[in-house]
């Protein structure tokens, strides 16, 4: 049985013998010595091949010539297919360099931008105490926004973040006349991983809420009411506790999180942008002065 086996072989075998595709294979109409089960596919049958014969045809010269043919094709693709990885590497690299250039350009116009309007707030505000009046009112604006639906996270990110810089500002330079603690108080939250028993399906703790059954647990998150007054016009605004790296002096009693809810903007929001400018303005601009006075 095994003299058989060697001196039989299948179709794929006889293509490797001669170095030709199964196409080309086909076209030679070899005889085929035996059919029997495929093993690979049990509803198919496949050929076997006598294998000297297989040896024999592959020193033929048509062979030979069937091969070389092949191996040029295989050769050009290949040169192809080289070809085309070159150009699209450079088409990747060409269109990184117009994004580059691009971000380039919008960022030397937002400098540009940037340069001109500090130049008008440095003419039209003399003193930074005349720009605060209007600062206020921008950041009071922009507070606001930050709870409408139009608001995307990025922009609420970049106004918090600003008002954080805008808040202690006015703090280190005597704005400040009062402030509370305010506490928001949370429910605790069942996970919903497991629905709150704790156990997986598959009879393990939960990973998610490591067992105990509960994703958040119930807690007492703090805010400040900072209370300033600047040129007689009074503003308050609340600070994450966390975020009150300063000495605060508390004038009221500590109370509940009132629902401030949604409230309406003074300005067009076609305005904020304006606004986000002035309020930067005078924050980088203010801390440069004391940066400077320290010094001094």
């Amino acid at each position: 049985m095994k003299d058989k086996e060697t001196a039989l072989c299948y179709k794929s075998t006889a293509t490797d013998i001669l170095g030709i595709t199964v196409g080309e294979f086909d076209k030679l109409n070899i005889p085929v010595a035996e059919t029997v089960d495929n093993p690979h596919h049990k509803s198919s049958r496949a050929y076997l091949y006598n294998r000297k014969l297989i040896q024999r045809y592959a020193k033929r010269r048509s062979i030979i010539r069937i091969r070389e043919r092949l191996s040029l094709l295989r050769a050009k693709r290949e040169s192809n297919k080289e070809a085309n990885r070159v150009k699209m590497e450079m088409r990747l690299a060409k269109a990184e360099e117009i994004r580059r250039q691009e971000a380039e350009r919008k960022a030397e116009l937002a400098k540009q931008e940037e340069i001109k309007r500090h130049q008008d707030y440095s003419s039209k505000y003399l003193t930074l105490q005349d720009a605060l009046p209007y600062a206020a009112k921008a950041m009071l604006n922009l507070n606001r926004f930050v709870k409408h639906e139009d608001c995307d996270r990025g922009t609420r990110a970049s106004i918090y973040s600003l008002k954080n810089r805008f808040v202690k500002l006015l703090y280190h330079n005597g704005y400040l006349t009062g402030a509370s603690k305010h506490i928001l108080k949370t429910e605790e939250k069942e996970c919903w991983s497991c629905g709150g028993t704790g156990i997986r399906d598959s009879g393990n703790d939960c990973n998610r809420c490591e067992g105990t059954g509960i994703y958040r647990e119930a807690q007492d998150i703090i805010y400040v009411l900072l209370q300033f007054n600047i040129n007689g016009t009074k503003y308050s605004w609340h600070q994450p506790g966390r975020l009150i790296d300063f000495d605060v002096t508390y004038t009221a009693p500590n109370a509940d999180m009132p629902d401030i809810g949604v409230k309406p903007l003074e300005i067009p929001e076609s305005q904020l942008s304006e606004a986000s400018w002035l309020v930067k303005w005078v924050v980088e601009k203010w801390g440069k002065d004391i940066q400077l006075e320290k010094a001094g």
